[in-house]
């Protein structure tokens, strides 16, 4: 029950905290680290996944409760309120890197982490999917809404590639406005075709 697995992890979590306090009491030498420090990073990133996707679930169920309740499409919410707040945090990190003085990491980090993101989360479902499927092979369809999504990903990317070492990492301002256009043109277009407008 809900109750015994409580009590369960309350227990592993209070044995695992005496081990810790116990191999970190012994006082260390200034500029020295404990002997257990690589295990304690290594609980630290594992907990800062664990919550960020609790978090992440918790949001978009929050998401598609107001969809319901509003009656707004959780496919419009998705491109926009949930693509815009999964953006911030890299959006803060890059900006404050960049006015650091190290505009190429910012940029870097910008592709970097999304494509990080993107090659580790459908690396992992693949794997998991073709494993559930083995031997019989793995089918997958993909919508023309992929498709276009690609286009304009591919035009963005193309677009950046050529510009940014035009000028040394360090793009004027009107180049925003292209990005913006091909944001706003990709969210227009998928806007049209969740309303029954257009179909893609």
């Amino acid at each position: 029950s809900g109750i015994t697995l409580l009590m369960a992890v309350l227990a592993v979590g209070a044995v695992l905290g005496a081990v810790m306090w116990c191999l970190t009491a012994k006082p260390v030498a200034p500029g020295e680290m404990p002997g257990v420090e690589p295990v304690l990073q290594l609980f630290a990133f594992a907990s800062s996944v664990v919550w960020m996707d609790v978090l992440a679930n918790e949001a978009v169920a929050l998401m598609e409760s107001l969809g319901i309740t509003f009656t707004v499409s959780t496919g419009i919410l998705g491109l926009s309120v949930i693509a815009i707040g999964n953006s911030v945090g890299d959006f803060v990190a890059d900006t404050a890197v960049a006015r650091a003085g190290n505009p190429k990491m910012s940029i870097s980090t910008c592709f970097g982490s999304p494509l990080f993101n993107d090659i580790i989360g459908l690396g992992l479902a693949l794997s998991a999917a073709c494993a559930r499927t083995y031997p019989h092979e793995f089918v997958a369809e993909l919508s023309p809404k992929l498709y276009v999504a690609w286009a304009f990903l591919a035009a963005a990317l193309l677009f950046s590639l050529l510009m940014f070492p035009t000028y040394d990492f360090k793009p004027p301002r009107w180049m925003a406005a292209p990005l913006f256009a091909f944001y706003a043109g990709f969210l227009t277009l998928q806007v049209l075709d969740l309303t029954h407008v257009i179909h893609l």
